[in-house]
């Protein structure tokens, strides 16, 4: 699926104020055809319907008004010279990036494409590991950056000699098949969960602590769940459940983008213990200037867009 280009924002909020796409087309001087397909373009990669036709022309849907936010969230970024200037450079250098399987499959990549457009100079390694050895790798002087979901308390106290900062803030789902007796609730409490079939997380990894630590944060032992099968990654656990194998508890990034596709349906937990943040960190010493530079980067977009990145909006819409 091919990237936007920012000519299909630009259109996208042309057509938004003259509530046409004829219209659009003649103030940008092009054809109404070439507006329709830019507007198809981001409908596809964003697996939403942006517009509808009534009486008065073309209105904005529900679910295309956060496509219009982003488009306004990215023009806005594009027309600051001082986020532009500040990153388009001829610097050179390697960054090496470890990562755990949710910034490092759905968030990194995003961040660091629209980098390397303005910096083709500067080459990236991605190696997603889980949070232990993604610090691992970090403090050994292995990789330079380390992008991790913090969910533990001794995690947090670890970072605190580092550089930090968090890129976004994502929650735990309950998700379900579609036709699972589970899918018709709003809400859910964690202790309903320990009646159903459950697939969950590998031993000790990422995903499974953090599920762990939430039963245990309700006064449940995780060894009495009826945990039918475990699997690797959050991909490979939403189609578990989407074949009707049990239900499971996953991020919202990987649930949201899931449920889009028609594999399952998610349930929001109610609880307050479901925050999964993230973060990317590094150590303070500033002699890699490839390093800096992106830092720089990530810091000027985060607090340009204060926290809701395009790249992570256009997975929970």
């Amino acid at each position: 699926m091919r990237e936007p280009k920012v000519s299909d924002f630009r259109t996208l909020l042309e057509v938004v104020k003259v509530k046409s796409f004829t219209k659009a087309a003649k103030n940008l001087k092009t054809t109404t055809v070439t507006v329709m397909n830019q507007i198809n373009k981001l409908e596809d990669y964003f697996m939403v319907k942006i517009f509808e036709r009534n009486v008065k022309g073309v209105v904005v849907t529900n679910e295309g008004r956060h496509v219009v936010n982003i488009a306004r969230k990215v023009l806005e970024i594009l027309n600051s010279s001082r986020i532009i200037t500040s990153s388009r450079t001829e610097v050179k250098g390697h960054v090496r990036v470890a990562a755990n399987e949710v910034p490092g499959e759905h968030i990194l990549p995003c961040l660091i494409s629209n980098f390397k457009s303005m910096n083709p100079y500067i080459e990236f390694s991605l190696e997603i590991l889980n949070n232990f050895l993604s610090f691992d790798m970090l403090e050994s002087k292995r990789t330079d950056l380390a992008s991790i979901q913090l969910t533990r308390e001794f995690l947090r106290e670890k970072i605190q000699d580092l550089d930090s900062l968090e890129i976004a803030k994502d929650r735990l789902f309950v998700i379900s098949a579609p036709n699972h007796e589970l899918s018709s609730k709003e809400r859910i409490n964690i202790e309903e969960l320990i009646h159903y079939p459950l697939i969950l997380g590998e031993e000790n990894s990422d995903l499974n602590l953090m599920i762990e630590d939430l039963f245990i944060s309700h006064g449940i032992d995780p060894r009495k769940l009826d945990v039918k099968l475990r699997l690797g990654k959050s991909t490979a656990i939403t189609m578990g459940v989407s074949q009707g194998l049990g239900a499971s508890i996953i991020p919202g990034i990987v649930a949201r983008k899931a449920e889009r596709a028609g594999l399952i349906k998610t349930i929001p937990l109610n609880t307050s213990h479901d925050e999964v943040p993230i973060y990317i960190i590094k150590r303070k010493e500033k002699d890699n200037r490839a390093l800096n530079h992106f830092w720089d980067y990530i810091c000027h977009v985060n607090e340009k867009f204060r926290g809701d990145l395009p790249c992570v909006l256009r997975l929970i819409i």
